[in-house]
């Protein structure tokens, strides 16, 4: 134990590991980090089974054998969290059979290894990874919520970054033009023991951090309603229904400008009042992911994704 506390915090000693083989907890460590693109230690420590130190442990070795890269995550003293991601793709296909990169999900990550910011990057570097991580901590609490719900609830799907990208024509003021249309992620739940037509909840999910002003944020509403209007929605995700766009701010204040934005949108298109749900980011943390908390701008009821 005291050798592991020597250990430089940000500089790979390979060396003191030679001898450890790489192992099904290693493995699952790995699929969780190739699932999430950029993840904290403490989703990663809610996500894996067992014991905490023990998981620590393997991420230890995964980081000092260079098959995952780190960050300090922003906001906590230095050292005391990190946020890992698969950095180098290649290094994990020198090391694992395919099948077992197939089996988790790592045979193509040579396409979707993150590259994140350096430190020369400065505010930019700590946007991008407080952004990620953001939306990584929301979908793990939706996983937990999920895994806790005794096979209620599954999360069928996740769709996360350019896959979800589109470009949509608005006609705004009597001109048209066209909007990019760029989530944060799309997800479905399904309910396995529902009436038949209720089993799948599809969201779209936003995190918002308080760097757009209102006016651009009007905008990326407006993307919304016209994908869905439109039928873009339907055409792409082979649904005609989604349940909410989901929009988590970083504070209470935040939250009520984003609203006043949505409730100035319901005026001329009704679908808005319904179809935007928001909430702050403590309410999220101290509730957890299927909580009754996302509030719109049609009435005072709180909402649940179960809903």
């Amino acid at each position: 134990m005291n050798d592991r506390k020597r250990l430089p915090k940000n500089r790979r000693s390979p060396e003191a590991f030679l001898e450890r083989e790489l192992t099904e907890r290693s493995l699952d460590i790995l699929g969780i980090i190739a699932r999430y693109r950029i993840v904290p230690t403490s989703a990663i420590v809610r996500l894996v089974d067992g014991n905490e130190d023990v998981t620590h442990r393997h991420l230890q070795l995964l980081y000092h054998r260079d098959l995952v890269g780190r960050v300090n995550r922003p906001g906590t003293s230095r050292n005391t969290e990190y946020a890992y991601f698969i950095e180098k793709s290649l290094r994990l296909r020198s090391v694992l059979p395919r099948h077992r990169l197939k089996e988790l999900g790592l045979e193509s990550r040579q396409r979707r290894s993150i590259v994140v910011p350096s430190e020369n990057n400065g505010p930019g570097r700590q946007l991008f990874l407080e952004h990620e991580i953001m939306i990584s901590d929301f979908r793990a609490a939706l996983e937990i919520a999920a895994r806790n719900s005794d096979n209620r609830v599954v999360l069928e799907a996740w769709k996360q970054g350019t896959e979800t990208w589109d470009r949509v024509r608005v006609n705004s003021s009597g001109a048209r033009s066209i909007l990019p249309h760029r989530p944060d992620a799309y997800f479905v739940l399904q309910f396995p023991t529902a009436a038949e037509g209720q089993q799948r909840g599809r969201f779209f999910y936003e995190a918002d951090r308080g760097t757009t002003n209102t006016t651009r944020f009007n905008l990326k509403l407006q993307a919304y309603l016209s994908f869905f209007l439109t039928g873009q929605y339907a055409e792409k995700y082979q649904s005609h229904k989604v349940r909410a766009v989901l929009i988590q701010a970083i504070t209470q204040k935040r939250m009520q400008q984003l609203m006043a934005v949505a409730s100035a949108l319901a005026q001329t298109e009704p679908l808005a009042g319904a179809l935007f749900w928001f909430v702050a980011s403590d309410q999220i943390q101290n509730s957890g992911g299927f909580a009754a908390v996302w509030s719109t701008v049609q009435d005072e009821r709180k909402r649940s994704v179960l809903d």
